[in-house]
């Protein structure tokens, strides 16, 4: 019971940072509802599965955590519709770098309550 209530911890945590940041930078904080629940289905379709993958092959290390939440983060920009002759290449690669940022933001984030749960192995 312990350990569920640790990963669930650990997924509003991850879930919550890059949606505040977002909102933040968006300049209101209502975005935070709707990006909160974006980032809270993608945290539960890829984050957790891959931060299972990471712990069975060892890889626990801080920046293991971000450089799998860089690729995840991104992964919703690169699916956003409209961009096909609005954005220059620099707008959609700025777009892409941004998600990925708050994606390695929200995986340090989860990282770091399992590290001060102490469940990293």
């Amino acid at each position: 019971m312990k350990t569920v209530l640790i990963w669930i911890l650990a997924l509003l945590l991850g879930t919550m940072v890059p949606a505040l940041l977002f909102a933040l930078a968006g300049g209101d904080l209502w975005l935070f509802r709707p990006a909160f629940f974006i980032t809270l289905c993608v945290g539960i379709v890829l984050g957790l599965p891959s931060w299972a993958l990471y712990r069975r092959l060892g890889l626990t290390r801080a920046r293991w955590a971000m450089v799998g939440g860089f690729v995840i983060g991104a992964i919703p920009a690169l699916v956003l519709p409209g961009r096909e002759s609005t954005t220059s290449w620099l707008e959609f690669g700025q777009l892409v770098a941004g998600f990925g940022l708050l994606g390695a933001l929200g995986a340090l984030a989860y990282w770091a309550a399992f590290r001060v749960t102490g469940s990293l192995r």
